[in-house]
């Protein structure tokens, strides 16, 4: 469970024990009540077995978890692999870099002595610092390229440069974190350091952060013979050569330098213009040829070493492992035998053992037991030939637990029909069924052939907590991940330029759609400004023609003319004329009309009552008037 970064607590240690206990009907004296096993008793287990002990687990990141796994290194190694056999690069030509922060308030701060029974305390520069990013790069050979600060600001300054290490420089950002564009810069910068030709290649090798993996990087590289390749994502913790053994020293002396520079300056704050003198002090002590050289072996990347890792740095990533679906090749590559035995068990009961020949050797007698726990075969030998017995259970129902068996010449070992355990020189392991029917069909009596068999064990540990696997849905789709690339080779690059195609091309479509939206806009507004003013022009003529009729109209010939008023009707408008044009606003007459229309007595031309300045009697147009 350690293994799988999933380790069992104290208390759940004592919930396991008693569990353990209750369920194999062991004699205990843990408290019932809680379910617990004492912590007596969890404590003499701590100490008989030494190699355990009570920690506390640093935070693992579930990427980083089931990130680093065998495919993936796989993958890394064989890039290396080729570039090596390809370019030949000597120590001195591999380089690794990555960046890490630097803040003016360090986390990391010694021990002091106080007095007992006070909390100590020991004075920073404020509560939260400014973090300053650091890109380191050396090779295996121990060569250091000069460090590169990025601060977070818009405009640089030599100031910050102030106590530095040598050739080191300034970079800006926003963010005060590296992007696309400062790599480009720190690649001219490291390829003023290197030199690299085509007669002298250089390899560098970086992690798969966004800002490393742009196309105007990839050409740079191409253009100077720097070979780039990537390491396997999610597994800084194990295969970053600066991680690994630079940069923890490394920090561990800044923030001594830090405690030192505040001690001899009380009353100051420790400012972005103070980084690179601390930076300087700390680098100098670090950067050595040995950390250059052991970074490099401790993640195999030179010298090249595939079984650096072992199958136990790899447990994590088991959590999330797909079983790989049945193919006819792997049952056709299965022996005949176990293929054989295996059609057999479905016609056969769940408790009766086969036993079955092993394929290099003659075929051995047949097996039986007495009740003696005793285990002979035909022609008498007791114990002496090697023999395998399947045990065909369905999956849901075997439980198998171990039990250790000796020979004096062979082994018999016992396997479920879906696993064939080969025989070992030692001591097998041989399993039993956890069920009692099972147990009385088969039982240990097949397996004692050198003394008594210790007593049957129905429920393991690993069933009562069982380990952790994630439960994958049918159909669900895989999420596309990355992985370990050589950023410079023609592949890659390819696949970024169409990627920088289709960006385009989506950004032109984009343009073009909002450009579309915004003509649509454009022309509502405009109709909707026309009719604004059209309904203002309406309003201002109506207003001033009525004023004008009122200043010389008569109060009394306004109520007589009034009940004359003209309406007209649609019939009337139809005979009067076939197209009627308002001579105020210029719009036709429509059927049925929108508005009241009124015929001037004069000339006899139909107007909006609105577009008018009609108040009553009979109505005379602005043009007769």
């Amino acid at each position: 469970m350690g293994l799988r970064f999933y380790g069992l607590s104290f208390k759940e240690l004592q919930s396991v024990a008693f569990e353990y206990a209750q369920q194999n009907g062991i004699a205990n004296p843990f408290d019932q009540s809680s379910r617990l096993a004492g912590r007596d008793w969890v404590s003499g287990f701590l100490k008989r077995n030494s190699t355990l002990s009570l920690k506390t687990p640093e935070a693992m990141s579930l990427g980083r978890a089931i990130g680093f796994n065998q495919p993936q290194w796989n993958i890394y190694q064989d890039n290396l692999q080729s570039l090596y056999e390809k370019y030949h690069f000597t120590p001195a030509r591999i380089y690794y870099m990555d960046e890490s922060g630097l803040s003016t308030v360090p986390t990391k701060l010694r021990k002091v002595i106080g007095e007992k029974g006070r909390n100590a305390s020991k004075i920073v520069s404020a509560e939260r610092g400014i973090t300053v990013t650091v890109i380191c790069c050396m090779s295996a050979g121990g060569n250091f390229v000069p460090p590169v600060l990025i601060y977070p600001r818009k405009r640089q300054n030599e100031a910050l440069l102030h106590g530095a290490p040598f050739g080191t420089i300034q970079m800006c950002s926003d963010s005060g974190f590296i992007n696309s564009d400062l790599f480009v810069d720190w690649l001219k910068h490291f390829q003023a350091s290197v030199k690299s030709s085509q007669q002298d290649p250089v390899l560098l090798v970086v992690d798969n952060h966004s800002s490393h993996i742009s196309l105007a990087s990839v050409l740079y590289c191409r253009e100077h013979s720097i070979h780039v390749t990537s390491l396997p994502p999610h597994s800084s913790h194990k295969t970053q050569p600066l991680d690994v053994c630079f940069y923890g020293p490394l920090k561990v002396h800044y923030a001594t330098a830090a405690e030192n520079w505040m001690a001899m300056h009380p009353g100051r704050a420790i400012s972005q213009y103070q980084v690179a003198e601390l930076l300087n002090v700390a680098y100098s002590r670090v950067a050595s040829v040995g950390i250059a050289s052991k970074a490099f072996a401790a993640v195999g990347i030179w010298p090249l070493n595939r079984s650096i890792f072992t199958a136990d740095d790899f447990v994590g990533s088991l959590v999330t492992d797909r079983p790989e679906p049945p193919s006819s090749q792997n049952v056709e590559s299965m022996p005949a035998f176990v293929s054989h035995h295996q059609d057999e068990s479905r016609d056969r009961p769940t408790t009766d053992p086969v036993v079955t020949p092993s394929p290099d050797e003659t075929p051995a007698p047949e097996a039986s037991c007495d009740n003696n726990h005793n285990c002979t075969t035909d022609d008498g030998v007791h114990g002496e030939a090697a023999v395998t017995i399947t045990l065909n259970v369905p999956a849901q129902n075997a439980d198998f637990t171990s039990a250790s068996l000796t020979g004096s010449s062979g082994s018999v070992f016992l396997t479920d029909s879906r696993r064939i355990v080969d025989s070992a020189e030692k001591s097998q392991t041989v399993s039993t069924c956890s069920t009692p029917s099972q147990a009385d069909g088969v039982s240990s009596n097949l397996l004692d052939s050198a003394g008594p068999s210790p007593p049957p064990i129905h429920v393991t540990p690993s069933q009562i907590r069982p380990f952790p696997k994630k439960a994958y849905l049918h159909g669900e789709k895989r999420k596309r991940s990355m992985r370990s690339e050589i950023m410079t080779a023609s592949p890659f690059k390819n696949n970024l330029e169409q990627k920088k195609q289709d960006i385009a091309a989506k950004k032109m479509k984009l343009e073009i759609r909002q450009k579309k939206k915004s003509a649509e806009q454009l022309k509502e507004q405009k109709c909707k400004l026309a009719k604004k003013k059209k309904k203002e022009k309406k309003r201002t003529c109506r207003d001033s023609r009525r004023k004008k009729k009122v200043s010389l109209g008569n109060s009394t010939e306004k109520a007589v003319c009034k009940s004359r008023r003209l309406k007209y009707s649609v019939a009337e408008a139809k005979q009067s004329s076939t197209d009627v044009r308002c001579p105020a606003c210029d719009e036709p007459y429509c059927d049925p009309p929108d508005e009241d229309w009124i015929q001037c007595a004069c000339c006899h031309r139909w107007w909006h009552e609105n577009c008018s300045a009609y108040d009553g009697g009979n109505f005379h147009c602005d043009l007769c008037a």
